[in-house]
């Protein structure tokens, strides 16, 4: 089955002093592409929702777009635009800004499909909303859950009762990086 993978970089990077986070690096690569290659695992496709420098993310994959509705806000403005390019496909989503990940995350994620219609990672202390595997059959929640008025993915993701997939014994591959100062502190933690 083709589980497109897909990095969220849409946002204006307001805390990292307005900087595009998956372009910043970490060890000297992008952190996006640090997504790309933990993607790679199981992901025929990476597809890069950036509403910027998209010149720069066409470096890590062809597959970069903007959002198609500037109306809706945040990272459902990215799922919504995919599934838009991309009705029939599986989604395996992560936040350009979270560069521990490693492939098992995708492993993991993919090992088993949900049977209903989303997974989320839980970390062993809370869900990570923005690392989930979804199915195509999620499309027409989310748009009836925007034409409703709802903004945020966890409100979304709770309507789909996402099973959890278990990652408490590897926490920090969830580890977010918001500022400059956490990107600089990232190989001290």
């Amino acid at each position: 089955m083709n589980i497109k993978g897909l990095i969220l970089a849409g946002g204006e990077g307001s805390r990292a002093g307005g900087r595009d986070k998956g372009l910043l690096k970490w060890r000297g690569i992008p952190l996006a592409s640090h997504i790309a290659e933990a993607m790679g695992a199981t992901c025929q496709d990476i597809l890069i929702s950036c509403n910027r420098h998209l010149d720069e993310y066409s470096a890590i994959t062809p597959h970069c777009f903007q959002d198609i509705d500037t109306s809706i806000k945040g990272p459902l403005a990215g799922l919504f635009t995919a599934w838009h390019y991309f009705p029939d496909s599986w989604f395996l989503i992560s936040a350009c800004d979270t560069p521990m990940l490693t492939m098992e995350y995708s492993r993991r994620m993919c090992s088993s499909l949900p049977k209903g219609n989303a997974q989320v990672a839980w970390d062993g202390e809370r869900r990570q909303y923005l690392h989930c595997l979804l199915r195509p059959e999620s499309y027409p929640v989310l748009k009836e859950y925007l034409e409703n008025g709802g903004k945020n993915v966890r409100g979304w993701l709770e309507l789909l009762e996402p099973e959890l997939v278990d990652f408490s014994d590897c926490p920090q591959l969830f580890t977010n990086i918001n500022t400059l100062q956490q990107l600089d502190e990232l190989d001290q933690a």
